[in-house]
């Protein structure tokens, strides 16, 4: 394949190819970081198109055919982990790191060791997690990390404990390339702007939008896409502020709604059979619950029975 820009390059015919090229493009500039990426209109629109992200303290794992991309909006506030499987049908995961989190995990003298799980599941056996590539985008140094490790300043980084934490449960694969992506000089920190980080879970490629002002963004992804990111992100972090301030494990993400909606979705003009399957679904949602309550309680009263 030749690349964006280069001589001979073949026309992109179909909006199908004119998507991986913009994927290609975004993802080999991502890798400049003095020049920085941004989202075409789009490459944007199929991001939204795959919402919701993964929001701060989640994680999430869907295959290319589910879900094509995993995204987490203001990724510059911590740090992205992805993770993804080549194969048949590519497997893709993200998890979006939280101080808070972390904290939790280390108080319990283990590091997040939720997500770790979730990864070990996701991919199978030892054997399969060394075909895994596990790419960390920006991180998180300081605090907490630095209250727990005062005096090694190698440890005030998430990224070396978290890759410590998967090596011991067989990933060997990890790119670090992307760990200084949202540095930037302290005058242009609190300049606005607009970061985000996706993985394309059907290439394996890391796409991004950095460095770019704020108002330059907009006016480059569209004001209907840049409403739809603007609400997405603006839902996380209405979630996010009421959260325990104390800190609690990561969890998986609530993207469930999401499944349901594209069940609906399909079967909004479908047929009897569909409606029916509906139906069956959402009564065995609220009977099951019901069963095992009245299954519990039962057995209490049994086992607070005294011998004869």
């Amino acid at each position: 394949m030749v690349s964006p820009g280069g001589k001979g390059e073949p026309a992109c015919t179909t909006e199908e190819e004119r998507l991986e090229q913009d994927v290609r493009q975004n993802s080999s500039t991502t890798y400049k970081l003095d020049e920085g990426a941004s989202l075409t209109p789009l490459l944007a629109s199929a991001v939204v198109a795959n919402f919701p992200s993964c929001w701060l303290g989640e994680f999430m794992t869907h295959t290319s055919s589910e879900r094509r991309f995993l995204t987490c909006l203001g990724v510059h506030r911590s740090m992205a982990l992805f993770a993804w499987m080549p194969g048949t049908d590519p497997i893709g995961f993200v998890a979006f790191l939280e101080a808070g989190a972390i904290k939790h995990s280390l108080e319990r003298s283990k590091f997040l060791p939720e997500v770790v799980s979730a990864m070990s599941q996701a991919f199978g056996d030892r054997p399969r997690r060394k075909e895994v590539f596990v790419h960390f985008v920006g991180d998180l140094v300081g605090e907490p990390l630095k209250r727990f490790f005062p005096n090694d300043e190698l440890f005030h980084r998430a990224s070396v404990h978290m890759e410590a934490a998967l090596r011991t449960v067989g990933f060997e694969r990890f790119n670090r390339e992307l760990l200084g992506i949202f540095e930037e000089a302290p005058e242009n920190w609190r300049l606005p702007r607009f970061t985000a980080a996706s993985l394309d879970s059907l290439t394996g490629c890391i796409v991004t939008q950095n460095y770019k002002p704020l108002t330059e963004a907009q006016t480059q992804i569209g004001p209907n896409l840049w409403a739809a990111l603007e609400k997405e992100y603006r839902r996380e972090r209405d979630v996010i502020f009421h959260r325990d301030g104390g800190g609690q494990p990561m969890t998986q993400s609530k993207d469930e709604w999401w499944s349901l909606w594209q069940l609906l979705n399909h079967v909004r003009t479908g047929g009897f059979c569909d409606w029916v399957a509906v139906f069956v679904l959402l009564a065995c949602a609220f009977y099951l619950p019901y069963k095992l309550s009245v299954h519990e309680n039962r057995n209490v009263i049994e086992f607070g029975r005294t011998p004869n």
